[in-house]
């Protein structure tokens, strides 16, 4: 039995490497889940006073 030759960690591509597209999708879901939280408070407030 053997193991696999060694590599420095530098020569391994982790590919984590954040693109455009992960950033805009990442601020999209961000912003759309504090709107709906601020209109899910709202609704309750509104609710609340009839």
């Amino acid at each position: 039995m053997s193991t696999l030759p060694r590599r420095n960690m530098e020569s391994i591509g982790l590919g984590m490497a954040r693109t455009g597209g992960m950033v805009v999708i990442t601020v999209l879901l961000s912003v759309s889940m504090f709107v709906l939280v601020v209109g899910l408070i709202v609704t309750l407030i509104l609710g609340a006073q009839k």
